[in-house]
């Protein structure tokens, strides 16, 4: 699967001239909501303004390099008037084309999305981490020992998951939050087995029955990266999860040699069940 891939490189290949973002968006194959929500998490921009700001940017170097008119320049870039090209490239660049023109001036451009900031997977896509600072929180929930080999071959981290969950939207019915969170604290043998603690995201200070444990995560640094799947959350596994952390344990830290704490936690809104589609990050504090 490269459909994100392949939607930057038509984009490249049509810069001049006209851009169907409707046969686009079809092309994709994908829901219309779920393609821009997934482009916007990649380049940062929604796509029509990302499709703007590219053929406006190309079209500097012809303001810059050849005589061609304001007119000329406009339908060479599939604007069917001079006067939308000039109302967008003065809303783009703060100036208008022939301003550029007559007095070139550093200019904040849109490069092309790399898109080695992002790896695809079957039905998904995992971004590269942003850096974030978040808040403290406390998470209430329920430790389990999760053995690698069965979880993988059983679903057990699902099937616990699953049932923790449901009792915990029953005893906690005024959650501000309600997206799933699961709380992992890697043992010396994480290949072995791991502690694994699906939870809820609870007011501090809240008083909990004893049926439920807390950990309080304080406030700091966190490499978030954010995996979205076209396909329902029950389907996110241990063998889809062994995909995405191979990535982030393997090639991403190998990259940046520096190793990743002993504790992270993933964080899901849960859709509804025949919803094809899931988004979830998980968070690694920095250390």
């Amino acid at each position: 699967m490269e459909m994100l891939n392949d939607i930057i490189e038509t984009i490249e290949k049509h810069l001049r001239g006209p851009l169907d973002l409707a046969r686009l968006e079809k092309k994709s194959g994908w829901n219309k909501y779920y393609l821009h929500h997934a482009f916007k998490l990649a380049t940062g921009l929604p796509l029509i303004e990302y499709v703007r700001g590219r053929k406006l940017t190309e079209s500097l170097k012809d303001l810059s390099d050849t005589n061609l008119g304001v007119v000329d320049i406009a339908c060479e870039y599939g604007y069917g008037f001079e006067q939308s090209y000039i109302r967008a490239f003065k809303s783009q660049f703060g100036m208008t084309p022939s301003a550029y023109r007559a007095n070139p001036v550093p200019l904040r451009i849109i490069t092309q999305y790399d898109c080695l900031r992002h790896f695809e997977f079957k039905n998904g896509i995992l971004f590269m981490p942003q850096f974030v600072r978040l808040p403290a929180i406390t998470l209430a929930g329920k430790r389990f020992i999760i053995y690698s080999d069965e979880n993988y071959n059983e679903g057990t981290a699902n099937i616990v998951g699953r049932q923790t969950y449901e009792e915990l939207l029953a005893d906690f019915p005024d959650l501000q939050d309600t997206d799933y969170y699961g709380y992992v604290e890697d043992s010396e043998e994480t290949y072995v087995y791991n502690t694994y603690m699906p939870a809820v995201h609870i007011t501090a200070g809240k008083t909990v029955s004893g049926k439920w444990e807390t950990v309080y995560l304080p406030a700091g640094q966190y490499a978030k990266f954010v995996y979205i799947g076209f396909h329902s959350a029950a389907e996110v596994d241990m063998k889809k999860l062994a995909e995405l952390y191979g990535f982030i344990e393997g090639e991403w830290a190998d990259k940046i040699d520096r190793s990743l704490s002993k504790i992270h936690f993933e964080q899901m809104e849960v859709p509804p069940a025949y919803e094809p589609y899931c988004e979830m990050g998980i968070h690694y504090p920095i250390i």
